[in-house]
C-alpha cells in the first residue's frame, strides 16, 4: 500500500508544478446578477454551493467535452465548514416539508431526496490539465429504478428560495479548495501513508456509503492516473443530515477519488471508475486555519442508528469514510 500511494504521487506531481490555479469567483454583487437571468421573482436557479444554473451547465459540458485529453488529472479536495452543510440540509429538510404538505410523500416521485456531486471544469481551460472543481445539486426522486442501489432514479433540480440562509454569501459556500497534487496540506490526511488502518473496523461496513479508511487512502491513490470516466455521484438525504447534526465535526472535505480493479484481492463493483470521498474534518490544533480529516464512527454510526459511546472514541484509526454513492452514468437524470 505504501508503494501504491507514493509511486501515484510521484507521478502526478510530474506533471503539475503543485501550485494552485482556481478559477476566478465573481464578486457576490456579479454572482447575485448572473442569477438573474434564469431566475423569478422568489426562487434562484442555483446550485447548493452557490453556482447559479447557466455556468453550472456550462462548467459541466466544459468538463464532458474536453475530460478526455486530460491523461493525468489533478488531485483535489474541497472543504465545506458544518455550517454550509447545516444550511444545505436545512434547505433540503424546507422543501421536503413543504413537499410533504402538498400531497407529496416520502419514496414517491417528486419528493426531495439527495444531492449529486457532478465533476465540472473551468470553462476558459480547455488543453493540458482542466481546472476541474464540483457542482452540489439537489434531487427529487424520479420513480422506480430496481437496478440502483437506492432502488429509484434521482432527478436534478436548481430551484431555492432566494429568501435562503444558505445563498446569503454565495463566495462561502463555494467551499474551500485545496492546492493541487499536494500530499498533504490543512489536514488533507487521506494524501498520507495509512500504515495502521487495516483492521476490523468498529463500524458496520456492509452497509452503504461507509468505507474503511484503508479503502479510502487506496482510491485516492488511485487518482491521477487516467482520465475521469464519471460525471457524477448521488448521496441520499439521510446521510447529508447527519453530516451536518454531527456537531463533533467542523466540515465536510471532498475529495477526488477512484475505484480500482481490486481491493485487498476482491474486484470492486466500481472498478475504474471515479467517485468522491466525503471524510469530516475537526479543528487543527497545530494550525489554526487548517482541518484535519477525522476518522471516527460517529456519523456512520448516527446514519445506521448504530453509534456506542463506550465501544466508539473519537479518533479511532480504524474508522473511515463515506462513498459507495450512485455513480453516474450508470444512475443520473
Amino acid at each position: 500500500m505504501k508503494k501504491i500511494i507514493l509511486f501515484s504521487c510521484i507521478g502526478l506531481f510530474i506533471y503539475s508544478c503543485g501550485v494552485r490555479k482556481d478559477p476566478i469567483i465573481a464578486s457576490e454583487s456579479i454572482l447575485k446578477a448572473r442569477l438573474t437571468k434564469d431566475s423569478d421573482a422568489v426562487n434562484y436557479k442555483i446550485s447548493l454551493n452557490g453556482v447559479d444554473s447557466t455556468d453550472a451547465f456550462k462548467m459541466q459540458a466544459q468538463f464532458l467535452t474536453y475530460r478526455d485529453q486530460d491523461k493525468y488529472p489533478t488531485r483535489e479536495t474541497f472543504w465545506f465548514n458544518r455550517t454550509a452543510m447545516l444550511n444545505i440540509y436545512n434547505l433540503l429538510t424546507k422543501e421536503r416539508e413543504y413537499e410533504s404538505a402538498h400531497g407529496i410523500s416520502e419514496f414517491s416521485k417528486g419528493f426531495t431526496d439527495g444531492i449529486r456531486i457532478y465533476f465540472a471544469s473551468d470553462t476558459n481551460v480547455s488543453k493540458g490539465h482542466l481546472i476541474n472543481s464540483i457542482i452540489m445539486v439537489s434531487t427529487k426522486n424520479d420513480g422506480k429504478y430496481p437496478p440502483a442501489p437506492s432502488g429509484y432514479k434521482h432527478l436534478d433540480y436548481y430551484s431555492h428560495s432566494k429568501t435562503d440562509i444558505l445563498f446569503g454569501n454565495l463566495r462561502v459556500i463555494r467551499g474551500e479548495p485545496s492546492q493541487r497534487n499536494i500530499l498533504k496540506n490543512k489536514g488533507q490526511n487521506l494524501y498520507n501513508v495509512c500504515a495502521y488502518c487495516d483492521t476490523t473496523p468498529p463500524c458496520d461496513t456492509t452497509k452503504p456509503h461507509y468505507i474503511t479508511q484503508r479503502k479510502a487512502h487506496n482510491m485516492v491513490s488511485h487518482f491521477g492516473t487516467h482520465p475521469i470516466s464519471t460525471k457524477s455521484e448521488w448521496f441520499d438525504y439521510n446521510l447529508i443530515k447527519d453530516l451536518a447534526l454531527d456537531d463533533v465535526h467542523d466540515g465536510l472535505r471532498i475529495y477526488f477519488a477512484r475505484h480500482p480493479k481490486k481491493f485487498k484481492s476482491k474486484p470492486d463493483t466500481n472498478a475504474k471508475k471515479e467517485a468522491f470521498i466525503l471524510i469530516t474534518t475537526r479543528v487543527d490544533n497545530n494550525n489554526k486555519t487548517g482541518h484535519d480529516d477525522y476518522f471516527d464512527c460517529q456519523t456512520t454510526g448516527q446514519y445506521f442508528g448504530l453509534f456506542d459511546k463506550e465501544n466508539l472514541t473519537g479518533g479511532s484509526v480504524t474508522a473511515g469514510g463515506q462513498d459507495n454513492g450512485e455513480l453516474c452514468p450508470d444512475n443520473c437524470n
